[in-house]
């Protein structure tokens, strides 16, 4: 993989990392701090919108408890939209997806369940991607149905594809 593609991949993973998620308290915190982070008195039960880079953390040390069921259900909901929409469409995803994928396998290391779904949806998409980019379709269309890592995934193949094209039929 190119540098300058892994860059914009990075990028992509920073910028994600500033999304939010619904996370819930379990214990009383009269003062919670966390390296340069304070937060005064979330109470047990209590419900806040939390940062993707933060949410792992938090979790892990048994201070929240994330709601990944959310998760769930748009995976489950992706994938019959995928299947329904047949080999030649694109249904939209969050644009944070890949992101929240990254924090519910970091929290559900054991639910190999729906990481098998999760992949067998990459896979749908991907060959939905490639067959878009086959055909020359302009980004512009595709922009509001592919997530920003699937928008550079849809560059990169179309380029070579067209890079291919050009070296396998020219004249010279």
């Amino acid at each position: 993989m190119s540098t300058e593609l892994k860059e914009r991949l990075s990028m992509i993973k920073m910028l994600g990392a500033l999304n939010s998620i619904k996370a819930q308290f379990t214990k009383d915190k009269t003062d919670f701090k966390f390296d340069y982070i304070k937060m005064n008195g979330p109470k047990e039960g209590e419900i806040i919108d939390i940062g993707l880079w933060l949410a792992p953390t938090l979790a892990e040390r048994g201070l929240i408890k994330v709601g990944l069921e959310d998760f769930e259900a748009e995976v489950f909901n992706a994938i019959n939209k995928e299947k329904i929409l047949g080999q030649h469409q694109l249904g939209p995803l969050p644009q944070d997806f890949y992101q929240k994928f990254n924090l519910y396998v970091r929290l559900k290391k054991d639910d190999q369940k729906i990481k098998m779904y999760v992949y067998d949806l990459i896979k749908m998409r991907i060959n939905k991607i490639i067959q878009m980019a086959f055909q020359g379709i302009e980004l512009d269309k595709l922009m509001t149905l592919l997530t920003p890592e699937e928008t550079v995934l849809y560059e990169k193949v179309k380029n070579d594809l067209e890079d291919w094209y050009s070296s396998v039929f020219s004249d010279g």
